[in-house]
C-alpha cells in the first residue's frame, strides 16, 4: 500500500511480524522508480516480532509491500511511519520524533545537520532496544553540542525504573554522568555557545567524561547493571518529561557503543570531526586509508 510521505524526509517504519505457512518480510520502495529504499530480515519464526527499519523519502509516495515467501500465509501487525532520526549503525533502529523538533544545518551552508527545539513534549525516542542491555559491561556515549542556556536538563536517558542511565547538564554548564547510584560531573562548562564533543563512558572501575578529546573528569566506580527488559531511552528530555534540555541546545553526531575507545582515539575523532562545524563544510571521510568503521 502507498505512504504519502515529505521528500527528503527521514522516516522510521515499525512492524510486527510473523511466519504463517510461509515467512515473512516486508520492503520500503519509491514509487516513482521502484527503487529499495529499505527491508526488513526474512521472518521464519512463528513468534511475533518487531522490526524498525529508517529510511529517507526520495519522492513524494513510497509504497511499503509485505510478502509472504511462496504460496502460504504470514501475519503483519501494528504497522507505522513517522518521521525520525535515523540509525547510521548497522544496527538501524532510530529515534522517533515526539512533538515537532527544528532540524537544521550546524553553520551556513554546512553538510552536518542538527537537532534543537527540546521541551517536555518536544523530543527523540526509542522503544526498548536489546543492543543497549550493557549489565556491567563498558559503554559510551558520544554526542556534540551548542548551547549558551543556564536552565539544566537532560541530554540522554535510559531506563524508567532501577539503575537509570543519565547524560545531563546542570545549571552552570556543566555534563553529569550517571548510572544508577553513582555518577561524575564534569569540571568543564560548555554552555558557552560554542560546538562541543563530549564523551562520556563507564570503564573497567570508572566514569569519565571527555570534553573536545581532552580527559576532563574520572572518578572511581563499581558498575552496576544498568540492564532492563522494558527499558526504553530518550534524547532531549527525561524520561518523567520534567527535566528537557533548553530550546536553543543543538545536538549532533550522538552515538551509543559498547565499545570504550582510548582517549587517544577518542582526541583523534574530535580532530577529525571538528572541521565539519565549519560554514560550508562539507561531510566525508578524511585520511589516505581507512583500517574500520565503528
Amino acid at each position: 500500500f502507498p505512504v504519502t510521505i515529505s521528500l527528503g524526509q527521514a522516516y522510521i517504519f515499525d512492524i510486527d511480524m510473523r511466519a504463517g505457512t510461509a515467512n515473512a518480510s516486508c520492503s520500503i520502495i519509491n514509487v516513482s522508480d521502484s527503487a529499495l529504499l529499505a527491508q526488513t530480515p526474512t521472518h521464519t519464526s512463528a513468534t511475533k516480532t518487531k522490526y524498525r527499519i529508517g529510511f529517507v523519502a526520495r519522492s513524494a509516495s513510497t509504497r511499503i509491500q509485505l510478502r509472504a515467501s511462496g504460496n502460504g500465509t504470514a501475519y503483519f501487525d501494528n504497522i507505522s511511519v513517522a518521521t525520525g532520526a535515523l540509525d547510521m549503525s548497522n544496527f538501524g533502529t532510530g529515534f522517533l520524533v515526539n512533538g515537532a523538533l527544528t532540524r537544521s544545518t550546524v553553520e551556513s551552508g554546512a553538510d552536518l545537520s542538527s537537532w534543537w527545539g527540546w521541551s517536555s513534549g518536544n523530543f527523540l525516542s526509542q522503544d526498548f532496544n536489546a543492543n543497549l542491555q550493557f549489565g556491567t559491561s563498558p559503554f559510551s556515549i558520544c554526542f556534540w553540542i551548542k548551547y549558551s542556556s543556564a536552565q539544566p536538563g537532560t541530554i540522554f536517558a535510559r531506563n524508567s525504573s532501577g539503575n537509570v542511565i543519565s547524560v545531563s547538564v546542570n545549571s552552570t554548564g556543566n555534563v553529569v554522568f550517571s548510572t544508577g547510584a553513582g555518577f561524575v560531573t564534569c569540571t568543564t562548562s560548555i554552555n558557552d555557545g560554542v560546538w562541543h564533543q563530549v564523551y562520556v563512558a563507564r570503564k573497567a572501575g570508572s566514569l569519565e567524561v571527555v570534553v573536545d578529546g581532552n580527559l576532563r573528569t574520572s572518578s572511581s566506580f563499581v558498575a552496576v547493571d544498568v540492564s532492563n527488559a522494558s527499558g526504553i531511552s530518550r534524547i532531549g528530555c527525561d524520561l518523567a518529561g520534567t527535566s528537557p534540555l533548553s530550546q536553543d541546545a543543538q545536538l549532533t553526531l550522538f552515538r551509543i557503543s559498547a565499545y570504550t575507545p582510548s582517549n587517544y582515539q577518542i582526541l583523534k575523532m574530535f580532530s577529525e570531526e571538528k572541521f565539519l562545524f565549519q560554514q560550508n563544510a562539507k561531510a566525508f571521510l578524511s585520511g589516505n586509508s581507512i583500517t574500520s568503521l565503528s
